[in-house]
Parts: C-alpha cells; structure tokens; sequence
C-alpha cells in the first residue's frame, strides 16, 4: 500500500496491518492512548449526569449512549475502525430511561434507529419517512406496542477491496 519504509512504527500500523506484529511497543501504545481517551468520555459523561441532576433534569431525561464504530487492535491482522468484524461491528448503544428498570436486550439495533425512537419519546411525527424502528416497546414499559424483532442489520465495508455483509444474528453472512 506504499508504506514508506521510514514510517514510525505508529504510522505503519494504521497503514499495514501486519505491522502490529513487528512494532508490538508501538501497539501497545495505541491501545494505551484509546484507554486514557476512554477515560475522557468517562469524566464528561460523569460530568453530563451531575448537571442533569443538580438542575433537577435527570428524572426526565432519556440519555442515549453509543458510537458510530468500534476498533480493532490488531485481531484479524488489522488495526483501526474500518473493518467487517465483530471488534468493529459491535459497539455500545446504551439507553438510559428513567422510568424503566435498567435491563439488557438482545434485539439487533442500529444507529438508524435513534431518529424514530427519539421522535417516539419527545412524541414528535417526523415529516419524513425514517429509515430506522422505534425502539420505544423494548426501551419504555410504559409502550403499549409490542417490539418488533429485527432479522439483522446492514454492514458495509468498501475499504480494501469489496465487501458487504449482513449481521444476522451476531453471525458475519457475506
């Protein structure tokens, strides 16, 4: 891929996958840097939830929790967020409703479907069609609709070549 042989070793491994295995320090590193910036995203959520709950917001307040992508560290040969593998397709989507005991689901959701589920909680009609489901009857006891179970999800990824996949299930089918 044109890698210049000069690179540091923290540049060659976003760029050539298999350089994790010759620059494991430099790995190690990487991983060391996401831990301390997860640590971040730690103390402002923290930070996030004491001002809901000082100015009295936090019993009404929904709070929505997740990523547009996860990470590989090297498993599969490849370090970074682009690829069609579990480390990368299996991320955080946490919900926090107050009203509802906290409980795990093992619905297939995805980011599509944050419009239509925050349109539901704000009681708002979208003046467009949504891709995506509200996930009010799994979220909200208080949901006179039943959850609809999805069959999977689309997955697409076009860097290195071609691929497309569908996650069904939490089994890669391309």
């Amino acid at each position: 891929r044109g890698v210049p042989a000069d690179a540091p070793p923290a540049e060659r491994l976003e760029m050539e996958p298999e350089c994790h295995e010759r620059f494991p320090a430099a790995g190690r590193r990487l991983q060391d840097d996401e831990a301390a910036t997860l640590l971040g995203v730690d103390d402002a959520v923290k930070r996030i939830f004491d001002q809901l709950s000082s100015s009295g917001d936090l019993g009404n307040t929904v709070v929505f929790f997740l990523t547009d992508n996860g990470y590989s560290f090297g498993e599969h040969r490849i370090r970074g967020k682009r690829c069609p593998y579990e480390e990368c397709i299996r991320t955080p989507f946490a919900v926090r409703v107050p009203w509802a005991p906290a409980t795990t689901s093992t619905n297939v959701v995805s980011n599509v479907d944050l419009a239509p589920t925050i349109a539901a909680f704000a009681d708002a009609t979208p003046g467009l069609p949504e891709d995506g489901r509200n996930l009010l009857p799994i979220l909200d006891p208080r949901s006179p609709d039943a959850p609809v179970p999805r069959e999977g999800a689309l997955l697409e990824y076009l860097g290195g070549g071609s691929l497309r996949s569908m996650l069904d299930r939490g089994r890669l089918l391309s």
